[in-house]
């Protein structure tokens, strides 16, 4: 049966996508569990090790959970063990849980590696390696007794033992048992993940893989479209690709068209499941707005054509521009305030003094600055921000050291000399 799509306006979708993401309003988890269910609503949350002012993972955490320490993740990473990090979308966390889901993703992503032949001389030594780690583990590349090199992408030579890991990781064999700094620490998966490693593949098919892994992608996003490459990274090939398993989805009832008035063209996908939550978001949201620093690859704007269409915020990440070429700064965070994105600041933390530095800010046009709830939500939100980062001033840059909303947010943050 064809059913028909929904239609939705735009406010409705920025209401049901924020609200699906954990942000609307920002920081309403609490308690033990809240990484672990931030994480397990958005599947995956994308790893990046740029660290500013905290590598990603933290950066989307901390704009979800109330009083978010960077020890909250890697207990329930290294300690706990609920979460596991492993190749998705690119490099993520996602819930252990998934793992037996991914075990064709991981075989192929194994296979790639080990037909590379740039990787052949790594390949040798697989086993030894994974020898090693049976004996001597849980071991970093450091530790192993291989010293010989081999070129290993982004135009540098690495350790053959390194690439030999990575091999073994992306296969499955090993996972990450904890990091110091950037150093990653191996052991291998059947001792980190006991019963979850020697689970059987639950999918009888690579069609019915693929249908899970579109349906879980469209739950990392609340609604997806349906074309689009970026938030679709990574996605393993099956006869039809995506759009048969799109078709196959709809057919069996998981997933719904939905498309927004002010964008006919273009279709979007939700899962049944949350069909609820988007008739909720007809309404608006009542309270006190909240703000919140929103990470650059947090999954709330991996669609950044989405970003540009349905709240009018155009976005890129500038890290690998050339200086000389940045429209902002090299690692700007979006600037989120109730329903609309109403900023973006260049931060920055200053280690030594313990200060947070909003070094830039620019404001989106057509926010109301004379809104007294701006300055409100703007003073909590960088309250909770240098408590994240453990800082215990907060400076305003040069540029924006008169901007009468900051001055008047710090000081509601109790804050002075900004």
């Amino acid at each position: 049966m064809n059913v028909p799509a929904l239609t939705i306006n735009k406010a409705q979708a920025r209401r049901f996508l924020l609200g699906y993401q954990g942000l609307l309003p920002a920081r309403k988890l609490t308690g033990k569990q809240a990484v672990f269910r931030a994480v397990r609503q958005l599947n995956s949350i994308q790893y990046d090790p740029i660290n500013v002012v905290g590598p990603n993972p933290h950066l989307v955490l901390q704009a979800r959970i109330r009083n978010y320490k960077r020890d909250m993740l890697e207990t329930a990473l290294y300690q706990e063990r609920s979460l596991v990090e492993g190749f998705d979308k690119v490099m993520c966390i996602y819930p252990s849980e998934d793992w037996p889901y991914f075990h064709l993703y991981r075989r192929t992503m194994g296979s790639r590696y080990a037909g590379n032949p740039g990787y052949a001389e790594a390949a040798k030594l697989i086993e030894g390696v994974r020898k090693e780690l049976e004996t001597r583990g849980p071991l970093s590349s450091l530790e192993m007794e291989e010293d010989s090199r081999v070129f290993g992408g982004w135009g540098t030579h690495m350790r053959a033992a390194r690439v030999a890991l990575d091999m073994l990781f992306f296969g499955g064999d090993v996972v990450v048992h904890r990091r110091v700094g950037s150093r990653r620490y191996f052991e291998l998966s059947e001792r980190a993940l006991g019963e979850l490693h020697s689970q059987p593949d639950p999918h009888p098919s690579p069609e019915a893989y693929l249908d899970w892994h579109v349906l879980r992608r469209i739950g990392s996003l609340g609604l997806a479209r349906g074309s689009g490459t970026d938030h679709w990274l990574s996605m393993l090939k099956a006869p039809g690709g995506r759009p048969a398993a799109l078709k196959r989805l709809l057919a069996a009832g998981a997933i719904r068209k939905v498309q927004i008035s002010e964008w006919p063209e273009q279709a979007f996908y939700i899962r049944s499941q949350d069909l609820a939550a988007l008739h909720k978001a007809e309404a608006a949201a009542g309270g006190q707005p909240a703000a919140a620093f929103i990470a650059p690859l947090d999954n709330a704007i991996w669609d950044r054509t989405l970003l540009e269409k349905v709240f009018d915020f155009y976005y890129r990440w500038e890290v690998y521009v050339p200086a000389p070429k940045r429209q902002y700064a090299y690692y700007v965070l979006p600037v989120l305030f109730g329903e609309n994105f109403a900023a973006r600041l260049d931060p920055a933390f200053e280690r030594s003094s313990k200060t947070f530095v909003i070094q830039n800010w620019w404001w989106e046009a057509g926010v109301d600055k004379r809104d007294p709830a701006l300055v409100v939500a703007l003073g909590e939100c960088i309250q909770e921000f240098a408590k994240y980062l453990g800082a215990e001033s907060v400076r305003l840059g040069d540029p924006i050291r008169k901007d009468a909303v900051l001055r008047s947010a710090l000081e509601a943050a109790g804050y002075s000399g900004g």
